[in-house]
């Protein structure tokens, strides 16, 4: 019931009703424009968020490099130097056995061993928009950028260049197969959407569809990748709108019926075996979504779970001495 979200414009937010109603975690972090959270495996009370837009969007929220919870996410501090490396922190991975970060940015990869104390720079000639740890391999990882995919087997320290994938394309998503690690499938933004996968941990990718799957030029901003943890064949794709592919990506299913568009995480509830819990939540522009059997959400359809989750984008303000003070205001959507 208790799950955390992420905004590029208005911080961390928390429920532990299943998203029925929302509060804010804080209000007063150097930057409210959060891309990315995630959980240290060894230990759920410590939790690490990436502030900044890095996508290449023209009114992109300056971020403030990377912030910790050792609480479970009551309270967040700043881990030195970290916003002085990049200003926008697309995501962070952590190693399954945790202790080891990986930090995609603006200004490339960065590497932790030390819970995020200390960062070195890991010069791997791309500037990365992805990044994830094998799920049972803390020396494995892939990451990804523009037109290339990387990967690593000795824990980030090192990276190699992945061969199939389209040179002169744009954003790439990956993600591992968690039933089958050494299974890797990459998003990649090229002739409309085209998924890749790799049976080897990322070293060399095919492609797998035809179909394509990010729609109206916006590959470069909404592109989510989610594979099925329970069967490497089931992927779900978003973009501006939802698919779903049962068969490895030969073939897809529109499943947005019901939900808004332009998406940009998918995440599984932790329970899920695919036979009694099969529960996905959808962040994209319209907030958090909930799809209780991700099997049938073409039919069944979703939940919007946004009660009281105020998260409004300001784009301007002004003032004047004669309202009062109050400040008009006009806001994104």
């Amino acid at each position: 019931s208790t799950m955390f979200a992420g905004s590029v414009g208005g911080g961390i937010w928390k429920t532990t009703s299943g998203g029925s109603s929302w509060t804010p975690v804080n209000d007063f972090m150097a930057s409210l424009s959060v891309s990315t959270i995630v959980f240290d495996p060894a230990n759920p009370l410590v939790m690490y968020a990436g502030t900044g837009e890095g996508y290449g969007n023209a009114d992109a929220i300056r971020g403030a490099g990377i912030f910790k919870s050792v609480d479970g996410g009551t309270t967040w501090t700043q881990l030195a130097g970290s916003a002085r490396q990049s200003t926008a922190v697309n995501r962070i991975a952590i190693a399954p056995t945790g202790g080891t970060l990986l930090a995609a940015t603006n200004t490339g990869l960065w590497r932790s061993v030390n819970g995020g104390s200390t960062f070195t720079f890991i010069n791997t000639g791309i500037t990365p928009q992805d990044v994830d740890f094998n799920p049972g391999d803390a020396q494995k990882a892939i990451t990804a950028g523009y037109g290339v995919a990387m990967y690593s087997w000795d824990g980030g320290a090192t990276w190699h260049r992945a061969s199939g994938l389209p040179v002169s394309s744009g954003r790439v998503e990956a993600a591992y197969a968690r039933a089958q690690p050494d299974t890797v499938y990459a998003l990649v933004d090229y002739n409309g959407g085209t998924l890749y996968r790799s049976w080897n941990g990322g070293a060399n990718f095919t492609r797998v569809s035809s179909t394509p799957l990010l729609d109206n030029g916006q590959g470069w901003y909404d592109a989510a990748l989610w594979v099925n943890p329970k069967d490497s064949n089931h992927v779900v794709v978003g973009g501006v709108y939802l698919r779903a592919s049962v068969d490895g990506g030969a073939t897809w299913t529109l499943i947005n019926d019901g939900i808004h568009v332009d998406h940009h995480a998918i995440v599984e509830d932790p329970r899920y075996d695919d036979v009694t819990y099969r529960s996905v939540f959808i962040g994209n522009d319209g907030g958090v979504y909930k799809a209780s059997n991700i099997r049938t959400a073409a039919q069944t359809g979703y939940k919007a779970l946004n009660n009281s989750l105020g998260l409004t984008q300001f784009y301007g303000g002004a003032g004047s001495a004669t309202t009062g003070g109050r400040v008009p205001h006009r806001r994104s959507r």
